[in-house]
């Protein structure tokens, strides 16, 4: 999807969001079993300036937006938004392009992620998944 977004910062307003999600109305999808599939799944969010970060996407039925109205809000955390919008805009509307991401950028995710606990996790997994794959070709020679 393709369209103009203004941050809502998440306030205790709004809602709570944790970090590595973002928010966004669930008018955006049509149809109930695509939102169901798409909460909690990794997704590529770019700018049209170039600026691209990765987030686990939910749904706010207090955000405003919908594909007609080209037009909408999204709860993001202020790195998120910095790092999407140019030096010079940091408020204001985006033109953002939010797609699902493929397996090598939600493995790339895993190292960029804003919550360093979980990518320290992520790295000792990344670490036992090489040592794993070593044994496995030492022990085929």
């Amino acid at each position: 999807m393709k369209a103009i977004f203004s941050r809502v910062p998440p306030t205790d307003k709004t809602e709570q969001l944790s970090l590595g999600w973002v928010a966004i109305s669930h008018r955006w999808f049509n149809d109930k079993q695509t939102r169901r599939d798409a909460y909690g799944t990794v997704y590529k969010i770019k700018s049209k300036s170039g600026g691209v970060i990765y987030r686990n996407l939910k749904f706010s039925p207090r955000l405003k937006g919908s594909t007609s109205q080209g037009k909408g809000q999204i709860l993001l955390d202020w790195q998120g938004w910095i790092n999407l919008c140019e030096i010079e805009e940091e408020g204001g509307e985006i033109e953002l392009t939010i797609k699902k991401a493929n397996v090598f950028q939600i493995f790339y995710h895993s190292m960029t992620h804003p919550e360093p606990a979980y990518r320290h996790s992520m790295a000792l997994a990344r670490v036992g998944v090489y040592i794993s794959v070593i044994s496995l070709i030492l022990a085929f020679k």
